[in-house]
């Protein structure tokens, strides 16, 4: 009985081995007409075929792929793309919303009161969108504020140094200071007044609503602040005035007509830029 259980055994074995070896010859003979070399990828749970997730037939990102991959191009020319971390995706997501943000603002922006804006960055942006029709749309040195500021500081220089040429006396020149001062401080006020009227103009004449989005602060200028006092008078123009004018007094001795006005050209332009 031992020895009949070993030959049983060892055939199994045999017939085990046999249909192995056809199992093996008939799948090899299946692949045959095909390049067993190459490695071919037949898709992915839940890919559905037809339907692209990052790259479109022509080569260019799908939105989904632009989330994901950061797109530049190399020295060669060649455009190379790189996946991004989570907290790339994280910060390409923010920068989208903030995209669709601007977007919205720029619709509201000529009606809609700056600080109804709680967000700073928001409110900025909408300010810098009026500071940039100022920019485009007003020209302040063909404006009749350039041209009054012109007359004013020549006069004021002639009429400073006729006094000096009638007497150069210390005491002389201390009072002349104080009158030239006295007389157009006011006069400076006036002028940059009457500019800030030209500019709040040329912004109703482009649809911006100004008393609504500035309110009491109606100058859109760089310096701009939102004021919490409901009653405030002074306007950002006075402030600007004032400062000018105590440069200008300053140097009247030594600085001419001219280089004054190309001082307050540049400060204007600094004071309105969209920068």
């Amino acid at each position: 009985m031992r020895r009949k259980e070993n030959n049983s055994f060892a055939r199994s074995e045999l017939v085990d081995a046999a249909v192995y070896n056809n199992l093996k010859t008939e799948l090899y003979h299946s692949f045959s007409d095909e390049d067993i070399s190459v490695l071919k990828h037949h898709g992915i749970l839940g890919m559905k075929w037809g339907v692209r997730r990052y790259q479109n037939e022509d080569g260019t990102l799908t939105e989904e792929g632009k989330r994901r991959y950061h797109e530049y191009v190399d020295d060669k020319g060649k455009t190379k793309y790189v996946k991004r971390s989570k907290a790339g995706m994280k910060y390409y997501d923010e920068l989208q919303q903030w995209e669709k943000r601007k977007s919205e603002i720029k619709n509201e922006f000529k009606d809609k009161p700056l600080n109804e804006y709680k967000d700073d960055e928001e409110r900025e942006y909408a300010n810098g969108l009026i500071r940039n029709i100022c920019w485009e749309t007003y020209s302040f040195k063909s404006s009749k504020s350039h041209k009054d500021l012109e007359n004013m500081l020549n006069n004021m220089v002639d009429e400073y140094n006729s006094r000096l040429n009638e007497d150069d006396s210390r005491d002389n020149r201390r009072k002349t200071w104080h009158y030239i001062e006295d007389k157009y401080r006011p006069k400076m006020l006036s002028i940059y007044e009457d500019m800030q009227k030209e500019v709040i103009d040329n912004l109703e004449n482009h649809g911006v609503d100004t008393k609504k989005v500035y309110g009491k602060q109606s100058y859109p200028g760089r310096f701009y602040e939102l004021k919490e006092e409901p009653n405030t008078t002074k306007w950002e123009h006075e402030t600007i005035a004032t400062n000018t004018f105590d440069e200008l007094i300053d140097d009247i001795n030594i600085a001419s007509p001219e280089m004054w006005l190309a001082w307050i050209d540049d400060h204007w332009n600094y004071y309105i830029s969209p920068d």
